[in-house]
Protein backbone atom coordinates (compact mmCIF):
# COMPACT_ATOMS: atom_id res chain seq x y z
CA UNK A 1 0.00 0.00 0.00
CA UNK A 2 1.06 3.25 -0.55
CA UNK A 3 0.18 5.10 2.81
CA UNK A 4 -3.41 4.84 2.34
CA UNK A 5 -5.28 6.17 5.65
CA UNK A 6 -8.65 6.22 7.31
CA UNK A 7 -9.29 9.89 7.10
CA UNK A 8 -12.38 10.74 5.52
CA UNK A 9 -11.58 14.35 5.17
CA UNK A 10 -9.32 13.66 2.68
CA UNK A 11 -11.36 11.00 1.06
CA UNK A 12 -13.85 13.36 0.34
CA UNK A 13 -11.52 16.05 -1.27
CA UNK A 14 -10.40 13.37 -3.77
CA UNK A 15 -13.76 11.85 -3.91
CA UNK A 16 -14.90 15.54 -5.09
CA UNK A 17 -12.02 16.04 -7.27
CA UNK A 18 -12.92 13.00 -8.99
CA UNK A 19 -16.65 13.35 -9.67
CA UNK A 20 -15.68 17.11 -10.41
CA UNK A 21 -13.35 16.06 -13.12
CA UNK A 22 -10.80 17.93 -11.36
CA UNK A 23 -8.57 14.74 -12.16
CA UNK A 24 -9.29 11.29 -13.81
CA UNK A 25 -8.18 7.67 -13.52
CA UNK A 26 -7.21 5.40 -15.59
CA UNK A 27 -5.66 2.07 -15.48
CA UNK A 28 -2.02 1.40 -16.68
CA UNK A 29 -0.30 -1.57 -15.89
CA UNK A 30 -1.07 -2.72 -12.23
CA UNK A 31 -1.52 0.90 -11.50
CA UNK A 32 -3.97 3.79 -12.27
CA UNK A 33 -2.58 7.09 -13.55
CA UNK A 34 -4.07 10.06 -12.06
CA UNK A 35 -4.31 12.87 -14.49
CA UNK A 36 -5.42 16.37 -13.69
CA UNK A 37 -4.75 18.93 -11.32
CA UNK A 38 -2.59 17.31 -8.61
CA UNK A 39 0.04 19.78 -7.85
CA UNK A 40 -1.65 21.87 -5.17
CA UNK A 41 -3.45 18.81 -3.65
CA UNK A 42 -0.77 16.54 -3.46
CA UNK A 43 -0.52 16.08 0.09
CA UNK A 44 -4.45 15.28 0.21
CA UNK A 45 -3.67 13.14 -2.39
CA UNK A 46 -0.76 11.06 -0.66
CA UNK A 47 -3.01 10.43 2.07
CA UNK A 48 -5.43 8.69 -0.08
CA UNK A 49 -2.43 6.69 -1.92
CA UNK A 50 -2.07 8.79 -4.92
CA UNK A 51 1.44 10.31 -5.74
CA UNK A 52 4.20 10.16 -7.99
CA UNK A 53 5.97 7.19 -8.33
CA UNK A 54 9.51 6.90 -10.55
CA UNK A 55 8.88 3.53 -11.93
CA UNK A 56 5.42 4.93 -13.69
CA UNK A 57 6.93 8.38 -14.67
CA UNK A 58 3.49 9.58 -13.49
CA UNK A 59 1.10 9.91 -10.66
CA UNK A 60 -0.66 6.74 -9.74
CA UNK A 61 -2.58 4.71 -7.27
CA UNK A 62 -2.98 1.24 -6.41
CA UNK A 63 -5.84 -0.66 -7.26
CA UNK A 64 -5.38 -1.83 -3.74
CA UNK A 65 -6.05 1.87 -2.77
CA UNK A 66 -8.72 2.51 -5.13
CA UNK A 67 -10.52 -0.27 -3.98
CA UNK A 68 -10.41 1.17 -0.63
CA UNK A 69 -11.54 4.92 -1.55
CA UNK A 70 -14.24 3.54 -3.88
CA UNK A 71 -15.44 1.20 -1.14
CA UNK A 72 -19.50 1.81 -0.57
CA UNK A 73 -19.15 4.24 -2.78
CA UNK A 74 -21.45 3.38 -6.15
CA UNK A 75 -21.16 6.61 -7.85
CA UNK A 76 -17.85 6.85 -7.79
CA UNK A 77 -17.11 3.61 -9.14
CA UNK A 78 -19.66 4.68 -11.72
CA UNK A 79 -17.97 7.94 -12.86
CA UNK A 80 -14.50 6.09 -12.86
CA UNK A 81 -15.98 3.57 -15.38
CA UNK A 82 -17.72 6.31 -17.39
CA UNK A 83 -14.60 8.34 -17.68
CA UNK A 84 -12.73 5.19 -18.81
CA UNK A 85 -15.51 3.74 -21.18
CA UNK A 86 -15.41 7.29 -22.72
CA UNK A 87 -11.97 7.43 -23.11
CA UNK A 88 -11.74 3.71 -24.90
CA UNK A 89 -14.52 4.51 -27.09
CA UNK A 90 -12.59 7.79 -28.21
CA UNK A 91 -9.56 5.51 -28.66
CA UNK A 92 -11.68 3.40 -31.06
CA UNK A 93 -12.60 6.55 -32.73
CA UNK A 94 -9.45 7.90 -33.74
CA UNK A 95 -8.04 4.23 -34.89
CA UNK A 96 -10.94 3.93 -36.71
CA UNK A 97 -10.58 7.81 -38.19
CA UNK A 98 -6.71 6.07 -38.93
CA UNK A 99 -7.75 2.93 -40.94
CA UNK A 100 -10.60 4.89 -42.88
CA UNK A 101 -8.33 7.59 -43.79
CA UNK A 102 -5.26 5.29 -45.29
CA UNK A 103 -3.03 6.12 -42.36
CA UNK A 104 -3.27 2.91 -40.55
CA UNK A 105 -3.24 -0.89 -42.13
CA UNK A 106 -4.62 -4.17 -39.94
CA UNK A 107 -3.27 -7.60 -41.75
CA UNK A 108 -5.20 -10.43 -40.74
CA UNK A 109 -2.78 -13.07 -39.56
CA UNK A 110 -4.23 -16.48 -38.08
CA UNK A 111 -7.38 -14.36 -36.85
CA UNK A 112 -5.06 -11.30 -35.13
CA UNK A 113 -4.73 -8.06 -37.11
CA UNK A 114 -1.48 -6.41 -37.00
CA UNK A 115 -1.12 -3.13 -37.37
CA UNK A 116 1.08 -0.86 -39.37
CA UNK A 117 1.94 3.27 -40.25
CA UNK A 118 0.83 4.03 -36.64
CA UNK A 119 2.52 6.93 -35.25
CA UNK A 120 3.96 7.69 -32.01
CA UNK A 121 1.18 9.84 -30.44
CA UNK A 122 -1.46 6.92 -31.23
CA UNK A 123 0.43 4.25 -29.00
CA UNK A 124 -1.84 5.50 -26.59
CA UNK A 125 -5.20 4.86 -28.25
CA UNK A 126 -4.07 1.45 -29.10
CA UNK A 127 -3.15 0.75 -25.65
CA UNK A 128 -6.44 1.81 -24.56
CA UNK A 129 -9.12 0.16 -27.18
CA UNK A 130 -7.36 -3.35 -25.96
CA UNK A 131 -4.56 -3.97 -28.93
CA UNK A 132 -1.30 -5.46 -27.29
CA UNK A 133 2.34 -4.67 -28.46
CA UNK A 134 4.32 -7.38 -28.88
CA UNK A 135 6.74 -9.60 -30.89
CA UNK A 136 4.75 -10.89 -33.94
CA UNK A 137 8.10 -12.43 -35.93
CA UNK A 138 9.86 -14.52 -33.89
CA UNK A 139 12.89 -14.81 -36.98
CA UNK A 140 13.09 -10.84 -37.64
CA UNK A 141 12.32 -9.72 -33.43
CA UNK A 142 9.85 -7.51 -34.90
CA UNK A 143 7.28 -6.07 -32.82
CA UNK A 144 3.69 -4.98 -33.99
CA UNK A 145 0.54 -4.13 -31.94
CA UNK A 146 -2.11 -6.75 -32.63
CA UNK A 147 -6.14 -7.34 -31.78
CA UNK A 148 -7.55 -10.85 -31.80
CA UNK A 149 -10.12 -11.02 -34.92
CA UNK A 150 -13.08 -11.47 -32.55
CA UNK A 151 -11.94 -8.63 -30.13
CA UNK A 152 -11.51 -6.21 -33.29
CA UNK A 153 -15.06 -7.27 -34.23
CA UNK A 154 -16.41 -6.75 -30.88
CA UNK A 155 -14.96 -3.13 -30.72
CA UNK A 156 -15.46 -1.87 -33.93
CA UNK A 157 -18.22 -0.45 -36.27
CA UNK A 158 -19.82 -2.52 -39.22
CA UNK A 159 -18.30 -0.06 -41.33
CA UNK A 160 -14.46 -0.13 -39.98
CA UNK A 161 -14.82 -3.78 -40.06
CA UNK A 162 -16.06 -4.19 -43.61
CA UNK A 163 -12.94 -2.07 -44.84
CA UNK A 164 -10.46 -3.99 -43.34
CA UNK A 165 -11.94 -7.25 -45.11
CA UNK A 166 -12.06 -5.57 -48.06
CA UNK A 167 -8.24 -4.68 -47.93
CA UNK A 168 -7.19 -7.78 -46.86
CA UNK A 169 -9.32 -9.59 -49.18
CA UNK A 170 -7.92 -7.42 -52.04
CA UNK A 171 -4.55 -8.03 -50.56
CA UNK A 172 -5.06 -12.14 -50.90
CA UNK A 173 -6.14 -11.41 -54.55
CA UNK A 174 -2.82 -9.40 -55.28
CA UNK A 175 -1.06 -12.45 -53.64
CA UNK A 176 -2.84 -15.12 -55.02
CA UNK A 177 -2.05 -13.78 -58.59
CA UNK A 178 1.54 -13.66 -58.07
CA UNK A 179 1.74 -16.65 -56.69
CA UNK A 180 -0.11 -18.35 -59.48
CA UNK A 181 1.93 -15.96 -61.75
CA UNK A 182 5.51 -17.30 -60.06
CA UNK A 183 4.02 -20.90 -60.27
CA UNK A 184 3.20 -20.46 -64.35
CA UNK A 185 6.38 -19.26 -64.80
CA UNK A 186 8.21 -22.21 -63.24
CA UNK A 187 5.98 -25.07 -65.08
CA UNK A 188 6.93 -23.09 -68.65
CA UNK A 189 10.22 -23.26 -67.60
CA UNK A 190 10.33 -26.45 -66.88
Amino acid sequence: MYGMSNNSKEQDHVRRMILDDVIKLYPFKEVYRVYGDTFEDRDILKKVGISFKQQYDGVVISKEDLEKLLENDTPLQRKIEQVIEESKQKSRDNISKGILDDGVTLYLVNDMYKVYGIKMDQKKDFYNAGFEFKETDEKLHTKNFVIGKSDFEKSFSPEVQEYVDKFNQKKNYHQQTQNNEIENQELESA
